[in-house]
């Protein structure tokens, strides 16, 4: 009489004797309701936990390999063609950290200690994407992502930053959720600066010190991070969390603007030096307009990265960078482009914004001379857009505005059409 009487903590229907599961605090779950959940939550390879008999859970192991491929996760293609709709060029690094990300979920999922973590270090010049493209990769697995410069990192004792304060950071984007953040990412960005190269960090509290600090969270390890305490609670007495990084992907950045130099000095003494010639089959020919391909490991230890943190950081992918027509399809191509963005703002007001190729192109140039990479683009655009803000929005009647190259020039002026014809801004 006691089982008819049990109800369903989900639907509320009375338990008869199909079975049920039962829970923590009392509570129990119809087989019904237990095998919908089971359904939705198929993806992380667990038990349904349906009762083969009322009141006798199943303890039957869950296997991994039962269902196959995980279809509901997606695919290293399905990642970079996701990556492809943000992100303009930079195919090699798309390619790897789609792989790199895909496999790190398989590795979690399996928890099998032999498959070692496969972290990223991301190279390539400032203002080329990387910071763009770990957001967008985070965005699109729906992981919390923690970007912390490295910069800031000093040995304990130090005032600064402990290296600890990564993981922290990670936590506290997961919303202090210990299960998400021991299976998100981490980004270390200006890697380079911790390297005797580095004029800033010549100082021993920054430098290889933080290197050597890093090792064991890179490679994983348990790491006590407090809680974020409340008002007036001292440091010291805040709660604190255990939070493993083994399951969390390292992913590491830098611009590393001596590496190319660094690169040719080695590739020329193939080439041969003072008073030798080698031997023609051993000369080495390269491309001087792009060296961080030939990029080795004794050339990041020359730069000033330990062997040890490089041994870390297996996947290393170069990001190019970045070109004239590139810019130019940054602006127009992503989802989240520029340009687009912009539409948006003054299609609030009721206004259609377009540029005219011409100045597109002239944008792209004038990104380029700055040497920021895509950084420049939101300046330009908001130096050569402030005034059409400015008036745009009380001139009533206008419907659409049209940016010509004269304008952004300074030579010429805008064309805006409303109902009633063509004006003019004023100014």
């Amino acid at each position: 009489m006691f089982e008819e009487r049990r109800k369903c903590s989900c639907c509320g229907k009375p338990i008869g004797i199909s079975g049920y599961v039962a829970l923590e605090g009392g509570a129990t779950v119809c087989s019904q309701c237990a095998e919908m959940i089971s359904r939705m939550c198929k993806f992380d390879g667990g038990s349904s936990g349906l009762c083969d008999e009322v009141g006798q859970a199943s303890d039957k192991p869950a296997d991994p390999y039962a269902d196959g491929v995980h279809t509901t996760i997606l695919t290293p293609e399905e990642i970079k063609r996701q990556l492809d709709l943000y992100v303009v060029g930079q195919e090699e690094p798309k390619k790897l950290l789609s792989i790199a990300s895909y496999n790190h979920f398989k590795r979690s999922k399996l928890k099998d200690p032999t498959i070692k973590k496969s972290n990223v270090l991301l190279i390539g010049p400032t203002g080329c994407g990387k910071t763009y493209l770990v957001q967008t990769l985070a965005r699109i697995l729906d992981v919390p992502v923690a970007i912390v410069p490295a910069t800031r990192l000093t040995e304990a004792g130090y005032i600064g930053d402990d290296v600890e304060s990564v993981v922290q950071s990670l936590l506290m984007t997961a919303g202090g959720d210990k299960g998400k953040a021991e299976n998100g990412i981490i980004f270390i960005d200006e890697i380079d600066k911790l390297t005797s190269s580095s004029t800033e960090t010549r100082r021993a509290v920054g430098g290889k010190g933080v290197q050597q600090a890093l090792l064991p969270i890179l490679e994983g390890c348990q790491v006590n991070v407090p809680v974020s305490s409340g008002v007036g609670q001292m440091a010291s007495f805040s709660p604190t969390v255990t939070v493993d990084t083994s399951n969390i992907l390292f992913i590491c950045g830098g611009a590393f603007p001596d590496l190319e130099r660094i690169v040719k000095s080695r590739l020329d003494k193939k080439r041969g030096g003072l008073g030798f010639v080698p031997n023609r089959e051993e000369q080495v020919e390269y491309n001087e307009a792009n060296l961080l391909q030939y990029v080795q490991t004794e050339d990041f230890v020359e730069f000033g990265l330990i062997p040890e943190i490089l041994g870390r950081l297996p996947v290393r992918a170069k990001l190019e960078a970045l070109t004239e027509d590139t810019l130019r399809r940054i602006l127009t191509e992503p989802e989240d482009s520029l340009v687009k963005q912009y539409r948006k703002l003054f299609a609030f007001d009721g206004i259609e914004l377009s540029f005219e190729d011409e100045s597109l192109t002239y944008i792209a140039k004038q990104a380029l001379k700055e040497g920021t990479g895509a950084r420049s683009l939101r300046s330009i655009l908001e130096l050569g857009l402030e005034d059409l803000m400015f008036y745009a929005p009380s001139m009533r009647g206008l419907k659409e505005l049209r940016v010509t190259v004269d304008y952004l020039k300074g030579t010429g002026k805008p064309l805006l059409f409303s109902n009633s014809g063509q004006t003019y801004i004023k100014g």
